[in-house]
C-alpha cells in the first residue's frame, strides 16, 4: 500500500475493531445455538483465533504510530503469537487497556475543572501478551481432526476442553469490548467501544480524548466531553 492510499492510524484501528466485533458477535451466536457441542466449539475457535490475530495487528498499528515504525520481524507476519512475542521481547507495551466511561466524581471535578468524563481502567479484565498467546495456542487444538489414537471421541475431548474454551473466548470479548488505547502518544489517545449499542450494524466508535492523559500508570484518564458524546449516532452506522 503506498503513502497516498495508506489509511490514517485511527481509521485503520477502527476498521480492525469492526472486524473483531463481527467475529466476537459470531462467537456469541455460535455459543447460543443448538447443535453438536464439539462442532460449535471448533467453529467458534476459528473466529477466536482470527480475533486474536486482529488484536495483534491493532497493537502493530499503535506501535507504528508510537515509535514511528513496525518492528522488522513483524512486517508481513500473520501469526499472532510471533507478533505478540516480538512486541514483548522489545518491551513495547501497546496492548488495549479495558476501561469504562463514567461521569467524574465530585473530587475529580474539583481536581480537574471542566472535566466531563472519566475513563476508568478495569485491571481485572486485562490480558497480558502471554495470556493472549496461551489463548491463541489453545484455539489451535480445535482446528484439526481428533486423532482416534489419542482421543476416544469428540465428546470426550469437548468434556475435557469445552468449558475452558468458552471461558477464554469470554475473556477476550471482555478485554476488547471497551478499552483505552494510545495511538502515537498523548495527542492521539482514544477510547474504543466495539459495542456502544445493541444494534448489530453499528460501527465501533474510536473516540479521541481531548485533554486526555496518556499515562500507563494512571488509573483513569480525564476528558472534557460527557459520556453521551461518545455514544454512536445514526451517522456512524452502516
Amino acid at each position: 500500500m503506498n503513502q497516498q492510499t495508506k489509511k490514517v492510524p485511527g481509521s485503520m484501528y477502527a476498521d480492525l475493531m469492526q472486524v473483531i466485533r463481527r467475529r466476537l458477535d459470531t462467537i456469541r451466536l455460535i455459543q447460543d445455538m443448538a447443535g453438536d457441542d464439539f462442532s460449535r466449539a471448533e467453529s467458534a475457535a476459528f473466529q477466536g483465533r482470527k480475533t486474536i490475530e486482529g488484536i495483534a495487528f491493532a497493537c502493530l498499528v499503535a506501535t507504528e504510530n508510537g515509535i514511528k515504525h513496525v518492528p522488522r520481524d513483524a512486517i508481513g507476519q500473520w501469526n499472532a503469537e510471533k507478533i505478540l512475542r516480538g512486541l514483548k521481547k522489545k518491551g513495547i507495551e501497546t496492548l488495549p487497556n479495558p476501561s469504562i466511561m463514567r461521569y467524574p466524581t465530585d473530587q475529580e471535578r474539583a481536581d480537574n475543572p471542566g472535566v466531563g468524563t472519566t475513563i476508568e481502567g478495569q485491571p481485572a479484565l486485562c490480558l497480558s501478551h502471554d495470556q493472549l498467546i496461551e489463548i491463541y495456542q489453545n484455539t489451535h487444538r480445535w482446528l484439526h481432526e481428533i486423532n482416534p489414537y489419542t482421543e476416544p471421541d469428540r465428546t470426550d475431548f469437548y468434556t475435557k476442553n469445552g468449558a475452558s474454551f468458552w471461558q477464554e473466548m469470554g475473556k477476550v470479548d471482555r478485554f476488547i469490548d471497551k478499552h483505552f488505547i494510545s495511538i502515537g502518544g498523548e495527542a492521539s489517545s482514544a477510547c474504543c467501544g466495539i459495542r456502544w449499542t445493541d444494534r448489530q450494524r453499528c460501527k465501533p466508535c474510536l473516540a479521541r480524548l481531548d485533554g486526555g492523559r496518556d499515562d500507563k500508570n494512571a488509573a483513569s484518564a480525564i476528558c472534557s466531553a460527557t459520556p453521551e458524546c461518545y455514544a454512536p449516532s445514526c451517522a456512524c452506522c452502516c
